[in-house]
């Protein structure tokens, strides 16, 4: 089948049913959005056809029950056939168990062109003779869809379709949330406006663990008497539940609601949403939340990790510790701010990541036979430096229905970001690497390369430019990329003379800085046509000013009033810090109550130190290691520095203005292209103490001048520096140059 992305297909989805569930409200939402472009959609349910099925009726899609009489009942494989063959189905669409089964044989048996099969949980009631038909059945596949990188780590780890897998996250419409309020439906439910609102919202079962809830609720209620809770939902436990309800004395605290049809407005009047489930896919639910602006509390199960960070877009407790739920539910609705900003945060991410538009068009290239393009990322290593920090970010935002992106890391004990990166879903390799070479690690690198087939083969840092671009050539990568971060002045002559010699297998070179691009095109003699320029990006919803809440100055006993000058980064001889404490004198001369934070980590961390002493700065200066929360680090600061002696495009400084404060740097590098003088900073030459602390003093003796630049610098990374935009950047790069590779190797092609 090689339909153009306009011809419609005719789509048959196959599920138990189409009642409450978040398979259920996927297969729904696909079909209806499937419908809408053009597609002849059909939905089939083995048992009735549900609650919701007029919800999918209402937007054209035709919804039949193929009337499963029994467990074992074999002549429904006859009536889907038929179903199929009558429609003339170009896919069909399983999803869970029974379905995928079942649909699967009758869809093999009706050649049917292509098979999709989704899994949305992490089974663990799965016994060996459900992973034995999983892996029998795995061949007869097109594509394989698990909804997280949790569900697909699951199911290749009990051997089914090893490798095959593609996570397409689960989606929902953001701009039809309606607005923050409690209608008719809580007036009627007897619950006041200034009464707190938990809900939970699931089928009421095992895997979802209604009594942990009620455990918590028992112990939050405690704390907060007028609390209200509202179980939305129905199953097999909601008789004991209400038995328990009763029995621990909460029916003035929780109401059980059944199914209900007004789920969104129901949702527009909660203070928090709570899932206390053993195990989770991707919760359908929770992203509705997270769309509508409620706070999320959620077990860390199955994939809700890759859609909510700890502290910053909802708060994670453990399966089975109703205390620690507890602690989290009131410590959520005490603090409202906070509360505030996670949702601001949530609902970002889920407009980016999770959107209803991203997982349609995710399928309707599935469905076509289209497969995204797959990045071999390759880098030194995955300690917290600058250029990792960026890759991270890139693989974060690459939009994952176009592009299926890995990290490889040739370090094992530098991996300090590795599990960032495992939590957000993307796949990650460490291979150990010392010495000048070293042919175990290549090897390893090869084998590895050979196995995955990237499209692409992205490198970053030396020593992964060295073996990565060898590596790619020898297996025949189809696109080698190089990231260059620096402009490095004093780099050796014999790593400029082997860059010279890789250029010429290596298809392009990303920079972020237009300095650097001099440099690569003046030393290293590269084209100017191989070299693309993509600034950093910024992660606009991390880097808020709104986030801040003061607890580093807290922290430290800062006075509020007190001027706090910081220079962020490793502490390493190229970032000068000794200039920056030399500066720091005279600064503190004039301004006694003034303050001075570095923060990182690095090998003249004690050199420092004894230097603060040395100069006379005393408890006047914090060393601190990087702060787990750097938006608060920088939220602590009237002032940024970079005293570096060279740099490409500091991550510090796009972090610092996006955080609303001015920048005082060295014009090294790229750093003018990004600071605009007496607009969003001020720029000093390198090494020069003097001139640097008189700018510090012009900033802090100036507080409105100091305030303007911050306002100017956050609006300009804003409309240039978001890390949504660095990601649309670099996949418009992958993208051109795959085109232009396609269309060497078929020079005839017409377009």
């Amino acid at each position: 089948m090689s339909e153009t992305p306009h011809t419609p297909l005719r789509i048959g989805y196959v599920i138990w049913s189409l009642g409450l569930g978040g398979a259920e409200q996927v297969v729904i939402r696909l079909a209806g959005d499937m419908a809408r472009r053009g597609h002849r959609v059909s939905i089939f349910t083995l048992n009735d056809p549900g609650t919701f099925a007029a919800a999918a009726q209402a937007h054209g899609v035709e919804v039949i029950s193929v009337a499963k009489r029994s467990r074992y009942d074999i002549s429904v494989l006859w009536r889907l056939r038929q179903a199929f063959r009558a429609r003339q189905l170009d896919v069909v669409h399983t999803h869970l168990w029974g379905a995928n089964v079942w649909g699967r044989i009758a869809a093999r048996w009706a050649r049917v062109p292509r098979l999709v099969v989704t899994e949305h949980n992490v089974d663990t009631w799965k016994r060996p003779h459900h992973f034995v038909i999983d892996r029998c059945l795995a061949p007869w596949a097109s594509s394989l869809v698990a909804v997280s990188h949790e569900v697909r780590m699951f199911y290749e780890r009990h051997g089914v379709g090893r490798g095959r897998w593609q996570v397409v996250y689960n989606g929902v419409d953001a701009s039809t949330s309606p607005a923050r309020r409690r209608g008719e439906a809580y007036a009627a439910m007897g619950i006041e406006r200034e009464e707190p609102v938990v809900g939970w919202i699931g089928r009421l079962v095992p895997a979802k663990a209604p009594e942990v809830l009620l455990d918590a609720v028992e112990r939050a209620v405690k704390a907060m008497p007028s609390l209200k809770v509202l179980v939305i939902g129905d199953g097999p436990l909601r008789a004991r539940i209400e038995a328990e309800v009763a029995r621990r004395g909460l029916q003035r605290t929780v109401q059980l609601t059944g199914l209900r049809r007004d789920v969104p407005e129901l949702l527009a009047g909660m203070d928090a949403l709570v899932f206390s489930s053993e195990r989770e896919g991707l919760s359908m639910a929770m992203l509705e939340a997270m769309a509508a602006g409620v706070p999320v509390i959620a077990t860390r199960v199955g994939g809700t990790p890759e859609l909510i960070e700890d502290g910053v877009s909802g708060l994670l407790a453990e399966p089975g510790r109703p205390q620690e739920l507890a602690d989290r539910l009131v410590e959520l609705l005490t603090h409202p701010e906070r509360a505030a900003a996670m949702c601001t945060t949530a609902r970002t991410r889920v407009e980016h990541a999770f959107s209803l538009t991203r997982m349609v068009e995710a399928h309707d290239a599935l469905y076509r036979g289209q497969r995204p393009i797959t990045v071999a990322c390759v880098i030194d290593h995955l300690d917290a430096g600058g250029a990792q920090r960026q890759l991270v970010e890139l693989v974060r935002h690459l939009p994952r229905e176009r592009f299926a992106a890995s990290v490889i890391s040739l370090s094992t004990d530098r991996i300090e970001l590795v599990e960032a990166l495992r939590r957000d879903g993307v796949p990650v390799v460490t291979i150990p690497q010392a010495g000048t070479w070293s042919w175990r690690c290549f090897g390893r690198l090869v084998r590895h390369l050979r196995r995955l087939q990237p499209d692409i083969v992205y490198t970053w840092l030396f020593t992964a430019d060295l073996y990565g671009r060898l590596a790619a050539r020898l297996v025949r990568v189809p696109v080698v990329i190089s990231a260059v971060r620096s402009v490095e002045p004093d780099k050796p002559r014999r790593y400029v003379a082997v860059d010279r010699l890789l250029a010429k297998i290596t298809d392009a070179f990303t920079v972020n800085a237009r300095a650097i691009a001099d440099v690569l095109a003046r030393r290293e003699r590269i084209a100017r046509s191989k070299i693309h320029f993509v600034p950093n990006g910024v992660d606009l919803s991390t880097f808020d000013p709104a986030r801040a809440n003061g607890a580093l100055r807290r922290r430290l006993q800062i006075a509020s009033e007190a001027p706090v000058i910081g220079i962020v980064g490793r502490l390493v001889p190229v970032k000068d810090h000794a200039t920056f404490l030399q500066a720091a004198v005279r600064v503190a001369r004039e301004q006694p109550q003034a303050r001075f934070l570095l923060v990182g980590r690095g090998p003249l961390r004690q050199e420092m130190e004894q230097l603060a002493i040395a100069l006379g700065l005393g408890s006047r200066v914090h060393v601190l290691d990087a702060e787990a929360r750097m938006p608060e680090v920088f939220a602590s600061l009237d002032i940024a520095v970079v005293s570096s002696r060279y740099e490409g495009c500091s991550n510090v400084i796009l972090e610092a203005m996006a955080m609303g404060k001015p920048v005082v740097a060295t014009a090294v590098g790229g750093t003018p292209e990004f600071v605009a003088p007496g607009e969003t900073g001020l720029l000093v030459p390198p090494q020069d103490p003097e001139r640097l602390g008189d700018a510090l003093l012009a900033l802090v003796q100036d507080r409105a001048r100091a305030e303007r630049m911050g306002q100017a610098g956050r609006a300009v990374i804003e409309a240039r520096f978001s890390v949504q935009r660095m990601a649309e950047e670099t996949a418009a790069v992958f993208a051109t140059l795959l085109e232009r590779r396609r269309l060497r190797c078929n020079p005839g092609r017409v377009r």
